[in-house]
């Protein structure tokens, strides 16, 4: 297959065991696994690089395509097309399906890392204070959870055996249900060859079952219900991406990673890069001045950074230097006068 040097592909983050902890991500990164196109894969955890404040979003030269089924949609007309093989009825299906998948099955993903409380507080907030960027790790998990926690606000709990259940759950364990049902003993949803749905639903279930959370209520419905699903994921991680994946895939890092490391290393060197390099200059340039645009916000966003570093440190040192912290204290001298007066009396 003809290489497309020119595709870059910018995701979050690894996290969860998988390439890209949100699953619309690793459903991008599935997909063109699946077609074994090689790509560029930016992991990053800064949404200020993105067009729209989030990711996925995929770069072709000039051209910037926003959003999982966007993407799908533009990769098929560049031809590659992963549902090549399928039917009318089939291609009808599995847009139904990836709708339910998306709109429906996330929001119980959603519930349980954001509005499980034991997973929230060990979990959630901990990894994602952890992963990005410095600012932001102060801000995001909160503004997360109030996101989910609005569109979740609609939510029930249902009676199941005697116990209230979030509703989101007991529609996961139909949608689960559904899918057990259609998957059957094939390969893959529609037989032997995958489809996009496939790297969909793929891509939600590999996030699901991850079984280290505090309260792992996605994984347990799946590990003790579904046993095909759990073996589908495993089956489609050991042949896509623990035997040899990198082979096709070039990792590409961004400007903005290892900043404050680059700079420790050679702060000349970054500094310059980071701020005064004029490496895209041809402004007439399409595809130029896209990547100027990418470089610009990363510019901006290792400015702030390094101000507020220099800004912390200038406050710490006026601190410092106002308070006399560093000042030794001057010991009272010892009066003479009394050792004078007990040297005399011992003589």
């Amino acid at each position: 297959m003809q290489q497309n040097q020119n595709l870059e592909l910018f995701v979050w983050g690894k996290g969860y065991n998988n390439e890209s902890f949100d699953p619309f991500c690793l459903s991008v990164i599935t997909y063109l696994t699946f077609l074994n196109v090689p790509f560029v894969l930016n992991n990053e955890n800064n949404p200020q690089l993105s067009p729209t404040g989030t990711f996925p979003f995929l770069r072709d030269g000039s051209t910037i395509i926003c959003g999982t089924l966007n993407i799908f949609n533009y990769l098929k007309k560049k031809g590659h097309d992963l549902d090549h093989h399928l039917s009318s009825k089939q291609a009808a299906e599995s847009l139904a399906y990836s709708t339910l998948i998306e709109e429906n099955l996330h929001l119980a993903l959603l519930y349980n890392w954001f509005l499980e409380t034991d997973n929230y507080l060990k979990n959630t907030r901990p990894w994602f204070s952890r992963n990005y960027p410095f600012v932001l790790r102060y801000q995001m998990p909160s503004r997360l959870q109030k996101n989910a926690t609005v569109r979740l606000s609609g939510m029930r709990f249902v009676d199941v055996s005697g116990k209230k259940t979030p509703e989101v759950y007991v529609e996961a364990k139909n949608i689960y249900e559904n899918f057990t049902k259609k998957l059957g003993n094939n390969e893959y949803i529609f037989g032997s060859k995958p489809s996009s749905l496939d790297a969909i639903l793929y891509s939600h279930l590999a996030i699901h079952s991850y079984p280290s959370l505090a309260t792992p209520t996605l994984f347990s419905i799946l590990t003790f219900n579904f046993p095909n699903l759990i073996n589908y994921v495993e089956k489609i991680k050991t042949i896509y991406f623990e035997n040899n994946w990198k082979e096709n895939l070039v990792t590409y890092s961004p400007i903005t990673k290892n900043f404050f490391l680059r700079l420790l290393e050679n702060p000349k060197l970054t500094i310059t890069e980071t701020f005064f390099s004029n490496k895209y200059t041809n402004t007439n340039d399409q595809k130029n001045v896209a990547e100027m645009e990418l470089v610009k916000a990363a510019r901006l966003e290792n400015f702030k950074r390094l101000a507020f570093v220099l800004g912390s440190l200038g406050f710490f040192v006026g601190y410092v230097l106002r308070n006399d912290c560093f000042s030794a204290p001057i010991e009272e001298e010892e009066n003479d006068d009394e050792y004078d007066d007990y040297y005399e009396e011992e003589c």
